[in-house]
């Protein structure tokens, strides 16, 4: 290792609330606490989504807002993105630039390719190229990820699946990805929770009785993430069994549809909108309810998904992305086929709800088999632990020693 401090610059495109964003915080606080000195750069943020940016002051990282960094294509954005990261890049001096997300992860390496970086690494959380994306648009990330692959020095990946994807469209070597799964808080591990009593909190908050059956999606709320389809099984669920709720836990600019559609369908007493809630509410409403439900359309690897096997919950998912890396089908939940979706994919979801709230065995059993799947590959410490090893391993071998 070299004597002198090194400075590593973390870039995601948008620092709103979600599990990409906590874990890329995360890494800076513990790669600090490792002697190193950690910078965040992200772009412009989306209001109703809620950010971290009052988490990262409390912890000492250091994040600069880059307005014209943004999701969206936007030509004359992104070139602007791109020599503003670069004159960072360059004026800073980093050592280690690691990227997260699409747009932040395109820009990001090509900037510091060409200001000179000896080593850039790169995080893949969700794929930049999905089959919801114009044939167009989806081809031209494509050719992008190929380019920046060759400035990559490695590929950190929270799903194997993800990898799968990249090196079937030629992205990259197998010997250039690591698989490290995005650790969670403590707070999910834990065991000593009063379980009566905290139902009791949030039934007396939510309007819930403390005997129903809660069934809980936690996520942004966006068209793709899919609160929409579990509100449509919910509405086949209440008229069988009207005991079951529905938990949507989140805010964002999906929401006044949401909203819109849970009263069509005269849902007001069997689902509630809790808007956002700080971690440790999302984790005492988790540890509360009986099934983790998972409609989103496109992720990576949902980090909630690995939170509610740690709490010992069946999770019913679709069966999309990296959901079957964690969730066994009839193991640990059940698995939706969600390709295409269809209203066969709702009855499903509605079905599989109800089987669980109609067998407190089963339910059990499955929450069980999720517990014992979560530990220790979910932590932190062990996330923090397998990208440490990647970071001490490229440094080793670089001009930095």
């Amino acid at each position: 290792m070299p004597s002198r401090r090194l400075k590593i610059l973390q870039i995601i495109t948008v620092f709103s609330v979600g599990g990409a964003t906590q874990g890329v915080l995360w890494l800076a606080r513990s790669l600090q606490e490792k002697g190193f000195d950690v910078h965040i750069v992200t772009g412009y943020n989306i209001a109703s989504e809620g950010d971290l940016f009052r988490e990262a002051a409390a912890a000492n990282v250091k994040v600069t807002v880059i307005d014209t960094l943004v999701k969206e294509v936007n030509p004359l954005n992104d070139l602007k993105a791109f020599l503003t990261l670069y004159e960072f890049i360059t004026r800073e001096k980093f050592d280690i630039v690691h990227t997260h997300t699409a747009k932040a992860g395109i820009l990001g390496r090509f900037a510091a390719a060409l200001a000179g970086v000896p080593i850039i690494f790169h995080t893949l959380h969700l794929l930049s190229f999905t089959p919801h994306q114009p044939r167009i648009l989806r081809t031209l990330f494509i050719a992008l990820e190929k380019a920046a692959a060759r400035v990559t020095s490695k590929f950190l990946s929270v799903s194997q699946t993800m990898i799968n994807a990249h090196l079937n469209k030629g992205i990259g070597k197998p010997e250039d990805y690591f698989l490290i799964r995005s650790g969670i808080h403590e707070y999910f591990f834990n065991r000593s929770w009063d379980f009566k009593e905290i139902k009791r909190k949030y039934a007396e908050r939510f309007g819930f009785s403390e005997h129903d059956f809660l069934v809980i999606k936690i996520s942004r709320i966006t068209k793709l993430k899919g609160q929409q389809f579990l509100i449509q099984a919910a509405s086949k669920v209440s008229a069988h069994l009207p005991n079951v709720k529905f938990l949507i836990v989140g805010s964002g600019d999906y929401l006044p549809d949401i909203t819109a559609l849970v009263s069509k369908l005269h849902l007001e007493h069997s689902v509630i909108l809790t808007g956002r809630l700080d971690l440790l509410e999302v984790a005492e409403l988790l540890f509360v309810s009986d099934i983790l439900a998972q409609t989103s359309l496109h992720e990576g690897l949902a980090r909630v998904i690995q939170e509610g096997m740690a709490l010992g919950k069946p999770i019913v998912s679709f069966d999309l992305d990296g959901a079957w890396e964690v969730v066994k089908d009839g193991e640990n939940g059940f698995l939706i086929d969600a390709s295409p979706l269809t209203e066969r994919t709702i009855d499903t979801l509605a079905e599989k709800i109800m089987l669980l709230a109609s067998s407190p065995d089963l339910c059990r059993k499955m929450g069980e088999v999720s517990r014992s799947k979560s530990y220790p590959d979910f932590t932190i410490d062990e996330t923090f632990r397998l990208t440490e090893q990647v970071y001490r391993s490229a440094i080793a071998s670089s001009s930095l020693t």
